[in-house]
């Protein structure tokens, strides 16, 4: 059972290993950062041809890979595949990296003062790292981090003492869930409503 208390005005939550930790806010522009260090792949293009002869390029979604043509329909879908995977993989590092950031600088861990929990893990044959952020890291991950519960509380909890909005928090809950999805784009409509003939960028 977890429970969470405020100690001069900081916040602490005792995690499922019952462990305590201090939970501090983390500038946002440094949260905004880690996610801008990871480079999201951009959907596939097609060309869509308007009157007078001009060219618009748009982005493919879901719903506009099929076409009147087989092989141009088969190779949208391969391009399409290829994207949703490097999205997800893109992602899914980001997280990796916000989760990094959530631990090393909104937790506040005291660390043993003896070598018992090294050893135990040496014993399991676990590979111990020798750089202190990640020896720290690694702690927090094997010692204090229980479950998926602690997981998402603790990431509730310091995104809210960094300020950022619900929007936002609703977003971190979804990332740690394990749920990555490519963005939802619409596909463009034009006079009738229906797109132009489509042809796949090369």
């Amino acid at each position: 059972m977890t429970d969470e208390t405020e100690v001069k005005k900081q916040k602490t939550f005792t995690t499922s290993t019952g462990i305590t930790v201090r939970i501090k806010g983390i500038p946002q522009l440094s949260l905004d950062n880690v996610r801008s260090s990871v480079e999201l792949p951009k959907p596939p293009q097609y060309k869509i041809e308007v009157a007078g002869g001009d060219v618009i390029w748009e982005y493919h979604t879901e719903t506009t890979l099929e076409t009147s043509d087989p092989k141009e329909t088969a190779e949208n879908r391969l391009l399409w595949k290829r994207y949703t995977e490097a999205s997800a993989k893109a992602e899914a590092l980001m997280n990796e990296r916000v989760f990094k950031a959530v631990v090393m600088r909104g937790l506040e861990v005291d660390m043993p003062t003896d070598n018992t929990w090294l050893e135990m893990q040496e014993f399991l044959g676990v590979k111990i790292p020798t750089n202190p952020l990640e020896l720290k890291y690694f702690y927090i991950q094997s010692e204090v981090i229980g479950n998926q519960d602690d997981v998402e509380r603790l990431t509730e909890m310091v995104m809210g003492e960094s300020g950022i909005s619900e929007e936002a928090l609703a977003e971190a809950r979804r990332s740690f869930q394990g749920r990555v999805s490519a963005k939802d784009n619409k596909p463009p409509t034009f006079g009738n409503g229906r797109p132009r003939k489509r042809k796949v960028a090369k």
